[in-house]
């Protein structure tokens, strides 16, 4: 349990009104947390408000973060990563946050902790995170049609010529056979049409059939939370867009005040580049409008931000002397497994990998015969994401109380979950807490 003792500094450098520099750009007005001041801008009696947003390091930790930080910058190198930033929470609190390479290679930006990537899909779990707080209070229903909310705006599914129906449960789990990316977008996903709405984003893939009856089989899909976006949108008053009802949860509520939609236009202080490879040489990744997928993979953020989110879940989870922002009994509706489908954290994890509502786990794990690993811990929930220019990370470790993620400006970066999953081990290990011996010296790195 947090000591809470930590206190909040929400620490806000504000840039113009807006303010114009004398480039001639116009910066919206944004937030950056400044770690040399000091004012506090969060009611202090908000629970959210608690997790600490302090990332230096913490001494009690050192062998830990010298041991950490010499694995990532031998992963780093070996792989090609321009940047790379990661982060470790544990009681709440950040206990190391370090930046590694550079943010942009052109400028000679370093990373730092308040370097600002593509996150990718953790989008998704931030986005259920939204619809759960509605269901929680009575906007919204996960089991009803989502004809009941959409009527004619997407079209009404048949699989096997029979109708069907298709609910935000199925949405949020990859059940509702609605399909995924196909190869040949790739050029049409990069060409930055942009969309008003998430209705009209829909526009992408509502005519296509179903890949299977909803319910029956998993098939990963962020076009699937495009339409969760549409069905929230359909709910909310004043005609407010789904786009800035999720901003005004992650900046507001939640106190994320790095993160942002992934949009071109909009001046980002300390936004990385994006890189990705073509042939073995590094590249600047193609533009994207993310306007088609803010609730599926259109979201911007920084480790610390990231750490933040991870406490708000793991503290609506965990028995606490503070009430959560989720009921635990939510939560626990989100970390119930489908028993059908999983996303990879670590291929020697996959027995015991599954996915519930935006959120992939492992649940009691237990070893399995004739099986030479297994997680370090009974319980993890994650999720992971790759884009055009970025890889990430973010696990919540509930038994350990304690919070790690990743980010790469690497679109397709090999080795981060891997790393990932070490770096938890090395702090696990610390905490004496990890079930198994270290593999992080292991040299297939």
């Amino acid at each position: 349990m947090p000591s809470w003792t930590h206190s909040v500094l929400g620490k806000v450098l504000a840039i113009g009104i807006p303010a114009v520099t004398t480039a001639g750009y116009v910066i919206s007005r944004q937030s950056l947390m400044d770690e040399n001041k000091a004012n506090s801008v969060i009611n202090p009696s908000d629970a959210v408000a608690q997790i600490s947003l302090s990332s230096k390091s913490n001494e009690n930790h050192a062998t830990a973060i010298r041991e950490a930080k010499k694995l990532c910058q031998q992963i780093q190198t070996i792989h090609g990563y321009p940047g790379l930033v990661v982060g470790v929470s544990i009681k709440g609190s950040p206990v190391w946050v370090h930046g590694f390479g550079f943010a942009n290679i052109e400028s000679g930006t370093k990373c730092t902790e308040n370097t600002v990537m593509r996150i990718a899909s953790i989008s998704k779990p931030i986005t259920t995170l939204l619809l759960a707080k509605m269901v929680e209070k009575g906007e919204i229903d996960l089991d009803k049609s989502i004809y009941e909310y959409l009527g004619d705006k997407f079209p009404r599914k048949k699989f096997n010529g029979k109708p069907v129906n298709i609910t935000l449960r199925q949405l949020a789990s990859h059940l509702s056979g609605i399909r995924h990316y196909h190869a040949d977008e790739a050029n049409t996903l990069s060409a930055n049409k942009h969309y008003n709405d998430s209705v009209e984003a829909m526009e992408i893939f509502k005519n296509d059939d179903l890949l299977c009856e909803p319910g029956t089989a998993f098939n990963y899909s962020t076009y699937a939370y495009t339409v969760i976006a549409a069905v929230i949108e359909s709910v909310l008053p004043n005609n407010q867009k789904f786009a800035d009802r999720l901003t005004s949860m992650m900046r507001d509520e939640l106190g994320m005040k790095t993160t942002f939609l992934d949009e071109n236009k909009q001046i980002i202080l300390n936004r990385s580049a994006q890189y990705c490879k073509e042939s073995g040489k590094l590249v600047n990744a193609p533009p994207v409008d993310c306007s088609y997928k803010w609730a599926g993979g259109g979201i911007l953020s920084s480790v610390p931000d990231l750490l933040r989110f991870g406490n708000v879940m793991l503290y609506s989870y965990i028995d606490s002397t503070i009430p959560g922002y989720l009921n635990r009994s939510t939560v626990e509706i989100l970390l119930t497994p489908n028993k059908i489908g999983s996303i990879n954290l670590q291929r020697d994890f996959r027995p015991w990998t599954e996915y519930g509502l935006g959120w992939g786990m492992v649940k009691s794990s237990q070893p399995q015969y004739n099986h030479g690993n297994m997680p370090p811990v009974r319980e993890i929930f994650f999720h992971t994401g790759s884009a055009t220019g970025g890889t990430t990370l973010l696990m919540v470790i509930p038994e350990a109380e304690m919070v790690v993620s990743l980010i790469c400006n690497l679109g397709d970066g090999g080795r981060l979950l891997w790393l990932g999953v070490e770096v938890m081990k090395i702090f696990l290990e610390e905490e004496n807490l990890s079930n198994h011996q270290p593999t992080h010296l292991k040299a297939n790195l």
